[in-house]
């Protein structure tokens, strides 16, 4: 939201404060360990959805069995997730997903008599393999 994407050109805080409030509790890179003592501080986030984000994925992590010497994630290996069983349930999900079907109210600014075509572009128009989910980061436990 900062490094890359520019979105609303806000500073650190102010993106750990509406990523929060917006329901992402996890954070795959750095910033929430940064600046979310300085959001907090600032006023910008409360403690309370701090709490609540770690709440939740601590609630995760202990369903998951991280707590009790026997993780269920420990031993999984790309070809338990990206199973056939796993690519077809997240095919299927996406296919549910999907929201720009029909522009309902005319929400979106698309005119549907005035467009003909519509090109897909950029980096990821035909990726298949990165779409179906290609997050291979470090497995880090989050603490503020």
């Amino acid at each position: 939201m900062i490094d890359d994407h520019k979105w609303l050109n806000d500073n650190p805080e102010d993106a750990v404060a509406q990523a929060l409030k917006a329901g992402l509790d996890l954070d795959c890179g750095n910033y929430y360990s940064k600046y979310a003592n300085s959001s907090v501080t600032m006023g910008k986030v409360k403690e309370a959805e701090i709490d609540k984000a770690l709440k939740n994925l601590y609630t995760v992590l202990m369903r998951l069995g991280f707590f009790d010497g026997s993780p269920k994630f420990e031993n999984l290996g790309k070809n338990d997730v990206c199973s056939n069983e796993h690519i077809e349930l997240a095919t299927e999900a996406a296919r549910e997903g999907i929201v720009l079907l029909k522009n309902f109210n005319s929400t979106l600014p698309l005119k549907s008599n005035e467009i003909k075509t519509l090109a897909v572009i950029g980096p990821h128009a035909n990726a298949t393999s990165a779409m179906i989910g290609n997050y291979a980061g470090y497995n880090l436990l989050l603490a503020f």
